[in-house]
């Protein structure tokens, strides 16, 4: 696939768990608190952005519609 190209990520990283992603997450040095830390793009990928509010329920979603859409 194009996209997994471009972005350069190892397919194999996306068969880990998703308790283990987000135990991942948690070890982050940028998490604060009980909410999980990403860094999310803006404005067509020209801004990155720390939010430090994102639920478990948020990263299930995003990694499943991921895989549902860019491995199938």
């Amino acid at each position: 696939n194009l996209l997994l190209k471009v972005i350069h990520i190892d397919k194999t990283l996306l068969d880990v768990s998703i308790d283990k992603f987000i135990g991942a997450m948690r070890k982050d040095k940028k998490q604060i608190g009980n909410s999980l830390t990403a860094v999310l793009m803006k404005d067509h990928g020209d801004k990155l952005e720390i939010s430090h509010d994102i639920t478990e329920e948020e990263v299930e979603y995003a990694l499943t519609d991921f895989k549902e859409s860019y491995l199938s």
